[in-house]
């Protein structure tokens, strides 16, 4: 496949987690090298160890990171990179719609992750 378009009202959301959902727009079975997701957030709160390089935009709300380094708050039209191997905690209070860009996409298989 060489292209693909996904239309805001066709697309389906799966939950994430609690307080999370998810539309894989671009996944492993269309490209192996990246992923692109949207994700809508409602009072959400993860703590993870990125597997991958990970691009996040924020296209509404506040999302709130903690990383390493201390707090990083990401409003709409803000954006913020994870390389491979980032700790952080995700921490949603109220609503947040982000694009989420993976590297590489395949990166269970990769890994031997089943989540």
């Amino acid at each position: 496949m060489t292209s693909k378009v996904t239309r805001a009202s066709e697309r389906v959301f799966e939950e994430l987690a609690p307080g999370a959902k998810i539309c894989r727009d671009i996944d492993p079975s269309i490209s192996n090298t990246m992923s692109c997701s949207i994700i809508e957030c409602d009072n959400f709160e993860l703590e993870w160890t990125v597997l991958y390089d990970e691009w996040l935009y924020v296209l509404e709300g506040v999302l709130s990171i903690e990383l390493e380094q201390g707090l990083v708050e990401l409003e709409a039209g803000d954006s913020l990179w994870l390389g491979d191997g980032t700790w952080h905690h995700y921490r949603v209070k109220g609503k947040c719609k982000l694009v989420v860009a993976v590297y590489p996409g395949n990166w269970r298989e990769i890994r031997g992750v089943d989540l």
